[in-house]
C-alpha cells in the first residue's frame, strides 16, 4: 500500500519526529518505507529516515508492505500528515 503526503514542519523531517517515525514503523509486522524522488529509504532506520532530508512543503510516499501494512499506513499517515513537531 502507499499514500502521498506533504511535510507540514516547517522545519521538515528532522532528527525529534524522524525519531518518532521510527519509533512507530518498528511497533509492525511489515517493511515500511519512505520514498522520495525515486529513492526508497527504509522507515525502521533512523539514519535512513535523515537521509530522506524531506523538508517543508515537500511530498514523500509513505509505503507498507506486508501483514500489517493498512494499519501502519493508517497510523504512520496520521503522524506524517500532522505538524510533527
Amino acid at each position: 500500500m502507499q499514500h502521498i503526503f506533504e511535510i507540514k514542519n516547517v522545519l521538515g523531517l528532522h532528527i525529534r519526529p524522524a525519531r518518532k517515525l521510527v519509533e512507530l514503523s518498528k511497533k509492525y509486522r511489515c517493511d515500511v518505507f519512505i520514498e522520495k524522488e525515486g529513492k526508497r529509504y527504509s522507515a525502521k532506520s533512523l539514519i535512513n529516515v535523515l537521509f530522506v532530508g524531506a523538508t517543508y512543503g515537500e511530498k514523500i510516499i509513505l509505503i507498507t508492505e506486508g501483514e500489517q501494512e493498512v494499519e501502519a499506513l493508517s497510523v504512520i499517515g496520521a503522524f506524517l500528515a500532522s505538524k510533527i513537531e
